[in-house]
Parts: C-alpha cells; sequence; structure tokens
C-alpha cells in the first residue's frame, strides 16, 4: 500500500493478521478431520459402508459441529450446495441396501463426487491462505517494485510525463502568472457586454438580473448569524469532496463534523466572521503556502494549503451560495426564448400555409407560435386526429372532413427542443453547482453526481462525445455538410485577470462591497516555499483552483462567453468548464469562433492552441461543398478518439501507444499483486474504457470492433514475450515467482472480491456483450427517416389532389377571410417538399426518433444464468444485484470451473478473509501518472 500510516493500511493488517490465525486455526481442523474419516472410509469393507462414512464426515462439515473445545466454521455455498446432493446420496444409499440394481460402478461414482467435496475444501483452504499472501504482500512497505523499467522507455507522442525534475519549471510558470498583472480595460468590456444586450428586450432582461444580484448581495451582506448545523455539515460535505485540502485537514473535518463540542464553537466563530465582513481579510502574515499536488489523472496542480479550517469553511459557504444564485439567475436568460437564440420558429405565415395544405391548425395552447416553451415547463399533449397514426407526422392530419380535420403543432415532440432540454439540464454551467449541498466539489471529480441531472461529469462527457458523432450524422445528412471546432482556455483559473473579474461582477449587479471583499479574496498573500521565512508576495492574478471561488469567478466568467457566442452566431457552446465546443452549421460555427476570439482578447484571456482545432465534414451523397474560411487549425479530438475526414471518430493509436508505455511502467513500479492488479483495473477497466468513448448507436459496430482490436493490441504489447501472452498468464508467473504458488486457475484472477476473487477486469466482456446491440450503419438511421419523411408528404399531397374545388375554397376561406381565385397560383398549390421540411428539427416526431436512436446506448444483455447458477446464487442476492454487465458475465463464464475447484461459486470461505476491504479497495482509483 503507498501509504502505510493510512488507516485503511493499519486497519487492513490488524484484520489480516487475525484473520490469518484463524485461518491456520481452521485449516488444521478441517485436516485433521479429513485425515480421520478418509482412513476410517479406506478402512471399510465395501462402497455402501465407505458412502456412509464419507456422508457422515459431509454432515459434520455443513452443520458446523464440534470436536472437543474446537469448531469448524465453514461461512460458504460448498456445504450448502452439496447438500441437495447430499441428500440425495443418502437416498441412493439406502435404496442400494435394498435394490440389486443399484451397480457398484453408480455407487462408485456417487463415491467420488463425496471424495471431490473434501478436495475441493482442502483447495479452498489452499486459496484462502494464498489470498491472505497477497494481502500481506500488498501491505509489505518493503517490497520491492514488480518490474525494472529502462530509462530508455521514454514516452512520446502528444502527452508527457512529468517528472520531478520538471515541478520547478512548473513553479516558475505560475509564479510568472501569478505575481504579472494583466490589466484589462474595464470600460472596454462593459461596453462589450452592454453591446450584447442592446435591443429592448435583452436590456430588459438584463435589468431583471442585475435586480436579483443586488437584493442577493444585499441579503447576503447584511445576514445574521447564518451558520448553524445544517449550513456546517453541508459546508465541510463539500470541502471533502473537492481536493482542495489535504489529508490530513481532510481527516481534521471529519472530527468536527462529529465532535458536538468542537462543532459549536465553529459555528459561532463562522458566525462572527459573516457579522463583520467589511473587515475581513486573509490574516496570514506567513502567506498561503502553494504547492504542486498530483491529481488523480496523474497532472500536477499547483495548489492553495488552507492552514485556516474555519477560514476555508467560512469561505465556501460565501461562495457556494453565490453560485447556486447565479446559476439560478442566469438559467433564467437561456429560459427565454426571445431572449436566448434558438431554432428558427415557424412564422404565421407558414403555419397558415400548413393549415391550407394539411388542414386548419390548432396550436398547442399557451404556446407561441412554433417556439419551443420555456425550460421547466410542459406543453400539453397534442389531440391526434382520427387516421393521423397512419402517418405519424403531426401536421398530416387527413382531409376528407376539412370542417373538423385538425392538428396540433408540439414542439416538445420535435428534435430541437430535446436537446434544448439537454443543454439546459446537462451542459449549461455544469461545473457550477445547482444547489448548495452539490457543493462545487472538483473539477476532475468524475464520480460525483449532479442532483439536478443525476449524472456525473464523466457521464456528461461521454454524453457530448455522443451528441456531437449523433448530429454530424444528422447535420451530413440533411444538410450535406457539418462543421465541428474544439478549443480550451491556457492556464484559465491560474491567469484570470483580476480586472477581468471586478468588470464582469460590476456588470452583472454584484455590489460593491461585495466587490472589494471579492477583490481581498482574489489578492492573496502567497509563498511558495515552506521553508521558513520564504517570501511572501501579493497574487495580482488567477484565483485558487478546485476551491468553490474557481467556480463562480470562473463560471462568471465563461456564461458571458456562452452569451456572446449565441447572440451573435445563434449557437449554443458547449463546454465543460472551459473546454468548449461548437458545431453545426458551418457559417455559424465560423461567426462563433469570431465571436470566441474577440471574447478572449477583450477579457484577457489566452486560446490554448495545442487543445484547438476544427473539422468542416461533407457528405459523400451530396454536392461537394467548400469550407468556409476562417476555421481554426488543427485535428479534433476526445479523449483517445480523434475525428476523420470522414467524420468518424476513430481511436488514436499514437496516443493509445504512449499510454501503454506509461502502463508498463507504472505496472512494473508496484510492490504487490494486489497493487499491480488495482493499476490494470483503473487503467484499463476505466481510463481506457471512457477515453475510447462508451458505444452508441451514433459510432456504429465498427467502433466497438475497433475498440476490441485496441485491447487485443495492447496485452499484446504488454504480455506478448508472456507464454500465453495474456494478463492471467502474466500474473499466474508473478504469483509463482513472488509467492510460490503455482496452477492459479483463470477464476480466481476475475471472479469479483465478493466471490473470494481478486477482481481482475477484462475489457473484452462488456465490449462483446454490447456489439450485437448496435446499429451497425448510423447512416441507415437517416437513411430510413428521409424515406419515411419522403412517404408522409406523398401520402399528404395525395389527400389534398384529392380534395375538391370546393373544400379548397372553404378551407382558403376560413384561413386567410379570401376567395381562392384571387390569389397567386403558388399560394393555391400543395407546398413543395423543401417547404414541408424547412422547420422539420422544430415538429417532426420522426427527426427526434432518428436523433434518440442514435444517441442511445445499448445496455448489452449477459450470458442467461444457468440453472446450477442460478441455484448456487439464490442465497447471494446481494451480491448479484451489485455485479455489472462485466462480473455477471465472468461468474457464468468461468462456473464450470469454479463448481469443478471450489465446488461453489465462491473460491474461499468469506469469513477467514477481509474482503469487504478488498471490495472498498476496488473502486479506489489509482492515480494514473500520465498527464491527461
Amino acid at each position: 500500500m503507498s501509504d502505510p500510516s493510512s488507516v485503511v493500511s493499519q486497519t487492513l493488517q490488524a484484520i489480516n493478521a487475525t484473520k490469518v490465525k484463524e485461518l491456520e486455526k481452521q485449516t488444521k481442523i478441517f485436516q485433521e478431520h479429513k485425515v480421520k474419516i478418509l482412513e476410517a472410509a479406506d478402512k471399510a469393507p465395501d462402497c455402501l459402508s465407505r458412502l456412509e462414512i464419507l456422508l457422515s464426515g459431509i454432515d459434520w462439515l455443513g452443520d458446523y459441529s464440534e470436536q472437543g473445545n474446537e469448531k469448524l466454521r465453514l461461512d460458504t455455498q460448498t456445504f450448502r450446495y452439496n447438500a441437495f446432493r447430499v441428500e440425495h446420496f443418502r437416498q441412493y444409499l439406502e435404496q442400494a441396501r435394498y435394490d440389486p440394481s443399484i451397480s457398484p460402478e453408480l455407487l462408485e461414482s456417487f463415491e467420488k463426487i463425496i471424495r471431490d467435496c473434501y478436495t475441493q475444501q482442502d483447495r479452498r483452504f489452499d486459496f484462502a491462505n494464498l489470498y491472505s499472501k497477497l494481502l500481506a504482500e500488498w501491505s509489505d512497505q518493503s517490497a520491492g517494485p514488480i518490474a525494472e523499467i529502462s530509462d530508455t522507455d521514454s514516452l512520446d507522442g502528444s502527452f508527457e510525463l512529468v517528472e520531478r525534475d520538471r515541478l520547478q519549471k512548473l513553479r516558475d510558470k505560475f509564479t510568472s502568472v501569478a505575481f504579472t498583472p494583466r490589466l484589462t480595460d474595464e470600460v472596454e468590456i462593459d461596453n462589450y457586454m452592454q453591446s450584447l444586450f442592446a435591443d429592448d428586450l435583452a436590456a430588459a432582461s438584463l435589468w431583471d438580473v442585475r435586480s436579483t444580484v443586488r437584493l442577493f448581495g444585499k441579503h447576503m451582506w447584511n445576514m445574521v448569524s447564518p451558520f448553524h448545523e445544517r449550513e456546517l455539515e453541508w459546508c465541510i460535505s463539500g470541502l471533502l469532496a473537492n481536493d482542495l485540502l489535504n489529508d490530513q485537514q481532510k481527516r481534521t473535518l471529519e472530527e468536527f463534523r462529529t465532535n458536538d463540542v468542537a462543532s459549536k464553537e465553529i459555528i459561532d466563530v463562522l458566525n462572527i466572521r459573516c457579522a463583520d465582513l467589511e473587515n475581513w481579510s486573509w490574516d496570514a502574515p506567513n502567506g498561503m503556502y502553494y504547492e504542486p499536488r498530483r491529481q488523480l489523472n496523474g497532472k500536477y496542480r499547483i495548489m492553495m494549503d488552507h492552514e485556516d479550517l474555519i477560514q476555508a469553511i467560512f469561505l465556501h459557504y460565501i461562495a457556494v451560495r453565490w453560485c447556486v444564485m447565479f446559476k439560478d439567475t442566469f438559467r433564467s436568460l437561456v429560459d427565454n426564448s426571445r431572449f436566448w437564440k434558438v431554432q428558427v420558429a415557424m412564422t404565421k405565415e407558414e403555419l397558415d400555409r400548413y393549415s391550407f395544405c394539411f388542414g386548419p391548425l390548432t396550436p398547442a395552447p399557451k404556446m407561441p407560435l412554433g417556439l419551443q416553451p420555456p425550460f421547466g415547463t410542459s406543453a400539453p399533449k397534442p389531440k391526434i386526429p382520427l387516421g393521423l397514426q397512419n402517418l405519424r407526422h403531426p401536421l398530416a392530419a387527413p382531409l376528407q372532413k376539412p370542417s373538423i380535420s385538425t392538428v396540433s403543432i408540439d414542439p416538445t415532440r420535435g428534435m430541437s427542443y430535446k436537446k434544448r432540454e439537454t443543454f439546459k439540464n446537462d451542459y449549461f454551467m455544469s461545473s457550477m453547482p445547482s444547489t448548495v449541498h452539490e457543493g462545487a466539489g472538483a473539477y476532475n471529480d468524475d464520480d460525483r453526481r449532479s442532483k439536478n441531472s443525476g449524472k456525473s461529469a464523466l457521464d456528461i462527457r461521454q454524453q457530448l462525445l455522443r451528441q456531437l458523432a449523433t448530429d454530424i450524422v444528422i447535420h451530413k445528412s440533411l444538410y450535406g455538410e457539418a462543421a465541428v471546432i474544439q478549443s480550451d482556455l491556457q492556464w484559465f483559473a491560474s491567469g484570470l485577470p483580476h480586472s477581468t473579474i471586478t468588470a464582469l461582477l460590476r456588470f452583472w449587479g454584484v455590489p460593491e462591497n461585495w466587490i472589494r471583499f471579492f477583490k481581498k479574496f482574489a489578492e492573496a498573500p502567497l509563498r511558495m516555499s515552506d521553508a521558513p521565512g520564504a517570501e511572501v508576495r501579493i497574487r495580482r492574478r488567477g484565483i485558487p483552483i478546485t476551491d468553490a471561488f474557481e467556480k463562480l469567478f470562473g463560471e462568471l466568467t465563461l456564461f458571458a462567453m456562452d452569451v456572446a457566442i449565441n447572440r451573435e452566431s445563434g449557437m449554443n457552446l458547449y463546454r465543460m468548464h472551459d473546454d468548449l465546443w461548437i458545431w453545426g452549421n458551418p457559417a455559424q460555427c465560423t461567426v462563433a469562433w469570431k465571436s470566441m476570439e474577440c471574447f478572449v482578447k477583450t477579457l484577457g484571456l489566452d486560446i490554448n492552441l495545442s487543445k484547438t482545432g476544427s473539422a468542416y465534414l461533407s457528405s459523400d451523397t451530396m454536392p461537394k461543398k467548400t469550407a468556409p474560411p476562417g476555421l481554426p487549425s488543427g485535428d479534433v479530438s476526445i479523449g483517445l478518439l480523434k475525428l476523420s475526414e470522414s467524420g468518424a471518430f476513430v481511436i488514436d493509436q499514437a496516443q493509445v501507444d504512449a499510454h501503454v508505455k506509461q502502463l508498463r511502467k507504472q505496472l512494473g513500479a508496484c510492490t504487490s499483486i494486489v497493487a499491480w492488479i488495482q493499476t490494470w483495473n483503473s487503467c484499463i477497466g476505466k481510463f481506457f474504457q471512457h477515453t475510447f468513448g462508451t458505444p452508441a448507436n451514433c459510432f456504429g459496430q465498427i467502433h466497438v470492433e475497433n475498440i476490441l482490436k485496441a485491447h487485443q493490441k495492447i496485452q499484446k504489447d504488454l504480455f506478448g514475450d508472456v507464454p500465453g501472452g495474456s494478463v492471467t498468464s502474466y500474473l499466474r508467473l508473478l504469483i509463482k515467482e513472488r509467492i510460490g504458488f503455482a496452477d492459479v486457475p483463470d477464476c480466481f484472477f476475475h471472479m469479483p472480491e465478493e466471490l473470494g476473487g481478486l477482481g481482475l477486469r477484462n475489457p473484452f466482456v462488456s465490449f462483446i456483450a454490447v456489439r450485437q446491440w448496435i446499429i451497425k450503419n448510423p447512416d441507415k438511421v437517416m437513411t430510413d427517416f428521409l424515406l419515411k419523411e419522403r412517404s408522409i408528404y406523398e401520402k399528404a399531397k395525395k389527400q389534398f389532389d384529392a380534395l375538391t374545388e370546393h373544400e379548397r375554397r372553404r378551407r382558403y376561406k376560413a384561413i386567410y377571410d379570401d376567395d381562392l381565385h384571387t390569389a397567386p397560383s403558388s399560394a393555391r398549390d400543395f407546398m413543395s417538399f423543401a417547404e414541408f421540411t424547412k422547420h422539420r428539427e422544430v415538429h417532426s416526431p420522426e427527426l427526434r426518433e432518428a436523433y434518440e436512436t442514435l444517441m442511445r446506448v445499448p445496455d448489452g444483455v449477459g450470458l442467461a444464468s444457468s440453472r446450477k447458477v442460478a441455484s448456487a446464487l439464490a442465497g447471494m442476492e446481494e451480491v448479484w444485484d451489485e455485479m455489472d454487465l462485466e462480473r455477471s458475465c465472468l461468474v457464468q463464464m468461468y462456473s464450470e470451473e469454479l463448481f469443478g475447484l471450489f465446488g461453489a461459486l465462491s473460491i474461499v470461505e468469506r469469513s477467514l478473509l477481509p474482503l469487504g476491504v478488498m471490495t472498498l479497495l476496488r473502486d479506489k482509483r489509482a492515480t494514473w501518472q500520465m498527464v491527461l
């Protein structure tokens, strides 16, 4: 284990030592009993007598009987499972005493099965002993690395390992940024922001936002004793969830939470500080120490060490309260479809045309014509007229009775509404907490789930990748072209100009007393060394990362970019904090990129050119178009996927090879087999699984096949020189060399810890299980949609052509209050197909269905459990229910081997090993030593 002083390490060593002693005692009891029973059976005069003795021995084990003062405790499935057969054998034995048809050969086969029960239990004790030795090796701090890696085996490609000799360069870069002010023109920033709210409606919306912000600021400034037990609880939970504090500080916070006396005193101090906001200061004459810390992804970040935990709680409370208010307030701007530009709506003239061609239209109640309802509202379901089910399109009502045939236009059934809801729920300021209980956790914390959407940051990243791939398929199919822009802001939080923060705070209506407070927070006294008397300097640029204030000031700035891009290009900026994405219409993308360039220049930010790129994609089935000028250069990539010229995401093998080299070094540096498996599971079972992209219909089956081939190559690169060429072959050799235990079966490696295995992840199983449920060719989804759309149009046109002259005149008069003969010929004819499809994204349920089909992630179907497996799992529902697809498939795959070797699905005696500790460690993420 990496930290010998950790609570887990000390606990594990104590538990393991106790259970090893118990294991030795139980093994001795069993061996003595087994020898006694087998010797007695061998002396028996006939097969019937031998069976009787062997069965009595099974009863002794299964009933936990006592032998003298010793007791054998077997809390396993083995004898519970065999009890079923033992009862059968006893009945067969009784029958054999009378029935001559029971042959000696049959009785001997029964005897072999019973003897196997003893052998299987013997083996279970052997593997329990192996398990305890592996745990002892894992907790041994003096153990050496598993393999020596040559220094020449270095990384290349676009990633590099941050070694200790490079940390000084990181410190130097941070120092040059943090202590060198970048002065921006606050008047220029204010004028720029005002230009985004120039029209009357936007100006009114801005006035509402500022009013809300001012009232909140006044309330927060004048709050009296805001801290109680509840506030302290969510503040501590939020601080524990992020990477701001070190392990010792987090343990201290845990003690604060459980100590009632300490909690009351802390609450009193916090309320005193809240009552004197005007005079708050850092009160740190020795400065706030900044140090490089390695994150879970291996990247080093310069982070502030909060020496005053009460100060940390106090600042966290203020920042989170402001975060929640701003997110809720800014949501009102996005909710307002008259301010926030969305899909082009249907005009009154267009609706009248649809009414004439398809029958009188009845707009959905209380909704602007053709506009989506605001976020948070639900539109009434449309009334579908009789016969519409055959056509399924909301504008294709049958026209035999025009006086009563109506159709409701329900934009909530359209694709654009679905995408806008997703944008609001999942992407909109996703780094900022929606409630105080979300606590503004760490930026890189992929596993934390938002209470608003129920999705973790990792879920949202995967969804963004699928949405990008889906929109590429749809745009290419419908419009023949699409563009994608990817970018990132360099040293965003660490280099954010203080004058920019002040200008934006003032623009959004934050009161001046709070601006002074925030300015004092930003200008923290820092020291870059922990040596006594180290120089203390005032920070002139940037804010502390992983702090709730990073979310507050960062999202305050980035939402201004959201507004600028939407108001100037009509597009939504998709982003995960400062990872930026724009895609769709190429001309609009060009405008959006220019808007982004103008924004960063005005606000004193920098675009990270190494993470910036674009792609122009055109359809092979439509006339070739030329990419518009002005798109940024560079590749588009997410994780280990790169966007190809065809519009498909392909695995970037060069990056994979670089990661495999680093994985080999990291695995070799492990000092125990358990740590090796933990690292393997983190990198192969999580990192590679996620960076390859979750299989979905938008990628097609070829994506799954490429992932399987990539994993095949990874294992070949890692274990090609090992006999067998697999991870299990390599681990088998390691166990033989380091532990001295030979003949380890595959099931021992792959079974979950709950069943006594080592929980080794198999990257192939889940992809094989899901492959057949994924659409082979994503383009076919859109081909089918276009055929269906054309069919709907042709049927509606036939119905229109079948109308009598009288019926047409009546309809025209009802809609336009005019005579049909006076209308131009273009108005008398049925609409063109181009008119029919112009607003398909707004109202077509067929297009939304295609969109949702492409976005779908199949669950996959595991192997059906055999009756034997189902019976063995009957008493283990809690174990089976917690297994994912991969583990359930592995249990079924190795079930026969498990039954043959151990007589059950569990390998070792659960009562004799600290399997609970191992299960907790299964989910603990190893630090991935690659800078991502």
